[in-house]
């Protein structure tokens, strides 16, 4: 297990999943299952949420339908106010911390220094606390509670699982959670074939100041640094991976994330996935070199999804600035499309 120093509020181990707004759920829910190769888990019903996951985690997706009102959960829980998610794209990213006590010690450091916490919530499968970092995203920081988390799905079927958590209730696990390492599913038919997602691109005013932000505050650690693109590329504790791709941009997209980055599973060339996706009427390019490259997808809303088998680190470093730009060419060939059919 890794050590805090005290000077570091908080220090997650990986990001775990991406929870994004979507217009339509049933569409998006088939289209991450179908296309990408994700597996339905869970849903709720009263929030109008699907979660997707292939087992690396409870869930790598979390897809909330858009809407006006807002969105309650167990016992009166705000999981998001009226007027927050009226439109498609990123709602927060999901930080695994390592264990429960290391979250409930960061969330008192996070009092101490004046570090504003927006809720703090108990998932049953898991215990979380919610922030606004420096560029006004929403990130989720939380530690597993159960080592079975399908029989928490299982035990609660339709019914809403998230409601209020506070951290001094009682004594927090000292051990991590999440059970033991568990085969993970893999799509038969899917054109692309999701391991689990590993990585996000999100746009920032300002590289300096968020990074000083991610590593000073959030305890991430740089990979590297892009001065001349103005790309950061930030990893948490668990070894080889790369969680979180800063990009200094004057525009911010309207879906507010510039990228998701998914791991696929070995063995299906990514010309077969392009050739699929094609077949199906999908926009999707390549990246870099045939299969040490990447896919871009964008989903029913315009949300870019990156899927490579590399790892994120040589991907980010050689593609980054590529793939941003790959990203927006498809969202102005998706938009012009449209407009043509209007």
């Amino acid at each position: 297990m890794s050590t805090t120093s005290n000077s570091i509020l908080l220090a997650p181990y990986r990001l775990a999943h991406l929870n994004i707004f979507v217009s339509d759920l049933e569409r998006s829910g088939k289209f991450y299952a179908d296309v990408c190769g994700f597996k339905e888990v869970f849903r709720e019903p009263g929030i109008s949420m699907i979660f997707m996951s292939n087992g690396n985690t409870h869930h790598d997706l979390g897809l909330m339908e858009t809407m006006e009102k807002a969105r309650i959960g167990r016992g009166g829980h705000v999981q998001a106010s009226s007027g927050r998610g009226r439109y498609p794209g990123l709602n927060h990213l999901g930080f695994e911390m390592e264990t429960e006590k290391q979250l409930v010690d960061s969330y008192h450091r996070a009092q101490e220094r004046g570090l504003k916490i927006n809720r703090t919530t108990d998932h049953l499968i898991a215990h979380s606390l919610y922030l606004s970092e420096l560029n006004g995203f929403t990130l989720e920081f939380y530690a597993d509670v159960t080592d079975d988390w399908q029989a928490v799905y299982a035990n609660n079927v339709g019914e809403l699982i998230s409601g209020d958590w506070d951290p001094d209730a009682s004594e927090p696990f000292a051990e991590r959670k999440g059970g033991p390492a568990a085969e993970l599913f893999e799509s038969g038919s899917a054109p692309i074939r999701a391991r689990n997602v590993a990585y996000a691109g999100l746009p920032v005013k300002d590289l300096a100041a968020s990074v000083a932000y991610y590593t000073e505050k959030l305890g991430m650690s740089v990979t590297s640094i892009n001065e001349a693109d103005k790309i950061a590329v930030l990893s948490g504790a668990e070894p080889g991976r790369c969680d979180v791709c800063l990009v200094e941009t004057d525009e911010v997209p309207d879906v507010r994330l510039l990228f998701g980055g998914v791991q696929v599973h070995e063995g299906q060339p990514i010309a077969t996935s392009l050739a699929a996706l094609r077949a199906q009427g999908i926009n999707a390019t390549v990246i870099g070199d045939g299969d040490r490259g990447a896919l871009v997808v964008l989903d029913p809303d315009g949300i870019p999804l990156v899927y490579s088998t590399e790892p994120a680190s040589r991907l980010l470093e050689e593609h980054g600035a590529s793939i941003v730009e790959e990203v927006a060419r498809l969202k102005k060939m998706t938009a012009a499309a449209k407009s043509n059919v209007a």
